[in-house]
């Protein structure tokens, strides 16, 4: 993709979804084709198709994968997107998402899934999926995300840093339940 000029809105389509549809993304690792992709002015509504389009294909992808391994970083992804597109198909898809991968990802990565699932930035954002269905008045669904995140933030294992992040997963989870009267 670097090395191809970015002149018609198929190869500005082909770029967006190879960059997960990030804007940061695309200037950090190829800015010259992020210029040509700017100057094409490509509409927003058009830039929200592709997303809804790039989730559908990762939520397509996280229910194929044979490697369990990889199932948070897809679904990392499929936050990503979520985060701007908040709709609420989007937020239900990301929520059949968590309840596929529940049992199938592994024990060392579960922490990562309730992270995103909480937030990965200060709780004043309201950035994780808990506080973005809660905002978005979609309570049965903020609710089943923080059964979920529960669930993700338990470890069996003997590792300390494990046991250490799960502990604050799971506290945070049970701040955030507090917090919003759930």
């Amino acid at each position: 993709m670097s090395a191809r000029p970015i002149t018609t809105l198929e190869q500005a389509k082909s770029f967006f979804i190879e960059m997960n549809g990030s804007s940061y993304e695309m200037a950090r690792e190829f800015p010259e084709r992020h210029d040509e992709y700017k100057h094409l002015n490509i509409p927003k509504e058009a830039e929200t198709l592709w997303r809804d389009e790039l989730l559908g294909n990762h939520f397509n992808r996280i229910k194929e994968s044979k490697d369990a391994g990889q199932l948070w970083i897809i679904y990392s992804n499929m936050n990503r997107l979520y985060e701007d597109l908040k709709t609420e198909t989007a937020l239900l898809t990301m929520l059949k998402a968590t309840q596929y991968i529940r049992e199938k990802v592994p024990m060392k990565h579960r922490v990562i899934v309730a992270e995103t699932i909480n937030g990965r930035m200060a709780r004043e954002a309201r950035r994780g999926l808990i506080y973005m269905a809660f905002d978005s008045n979609n309570i049965p669904t903020a609710k089943a995300f923080i059964g979920l995140s529960l669930h993700f933030s338990t470890y069996d294992g003997e590792d300390a840093y494990g046991i250490e992040r799960s502990r604050r997963a799971t506290q945070l989870c049970n701040d955030i339940k507090l917090e919003l009267g759930l």
